[in-house]
């Protein structure tokens, strides 16, 4: 996602600057989220590299792993804070759909009505091995109100040296039958453009029972600081989403 992207809070008096990149957009359904944001769930997303440029929020430890940022005039939520950093409340960016929700935590706390709204739900999943991807499936058919799983397989292999699942048609195709065996929901495969025979790869998981196929996922890419003249990111490379990818898809 793009860097520095701004927000703040309703009334102004707590504004801030994300320099880094975003991590991957959801929406919460536990019950501390529905309190703290007042709503049906919270939209979180995770920032790196998050800059306070107008004032500075204030807190409440919602339990002894978690502290919350709001700003202390308007009330507006803000942050989501534990030991592995700090997500952002995606209402609070000034253009929220930089941010748009992929997918959803604590199902088992979503409001019951929220299920007869008419709105299909798509859980987004992977998994690091061939079991974690098979379990991961068999375990999210116990969920309520899921309609469609979608399996990512733009992950690498750790067991076989970091290969993506989804650059080889024969092992897309044995995960892709794996995890259809292991669920009643229908699987669509989100395939990786980095896959040298595309069409091969979405050939390889319809023929193992793949109801559809989801293009793309992030194109590999690096975002270069000018000034320190190092990439932005610790893992040198990550992955271009938004608006730019689109042609190629």
């Amino acid at each position: 996602m793009s860097t520095k992207i701004t927000g703040g809070c309703q009334c102004g008096a707590v504004r801030f600057r994300v320099h880094g990149q975003l991590g991957r957009p959801s929406i919460c359904h536990c019950r501390m989220c529905q309190k703290a944001f007042g709503a049906f769930y919270g939209p979180l997303v995770t920032g790196h590299d998050v800059v306070w440029t107008r004032g500075a929020p204030r807190h409440f430890q919602s339990s002894n792993k978690v502290r919350r940022g709001f700003c202390g005039n308007c009330g507006t939520p803000l942050t989501y804070e534990y030991e592995g950093g700090i997500e952002l409340a995606i209402g609070a960016f000034d253009d929220p759909t930089v941010a748009a929700p992929v997918i959803q935590a604590n199902l088992a706390d979503k409001l019951p009505f929220l299920r007869e709204l008419g709105i299909g739900v798509w859980v987004n999943f992977f998994g690091t091995d061939f079991e974690s991807y098979v379990e991961c499936a068999r375990r999210l058919s116990a969920g309520q109100g899921i309609d469609v799983l979608e399996m990512n397989i733009s992950c690498p292999n750790i067991k076989k040296g970091g290969i993506e699942f989804g650059t080889v048609p024969e092992v897309a195709h044995r995960l892709t039958k794996a995890c259809v065996e292991a669920t009643p929901l229908p699987i669509v495969v989100k395939l990786s453009p980095n896959a040298g025979d595309i069409v091969g790869m979405a050939q390889a998981v319809a023929e193992a029972g793949a109801a559809g196929v989801s293009l793309i996922n992030t194109i590999t890419g690096m975002a270069i600081d000018v000034r320190k003249r190092r990439p932005r990111l610790a893992t040198t490379y990550g992955g271009l989403s938004g608006p730019a990818i689109k042609p190629i898809a």
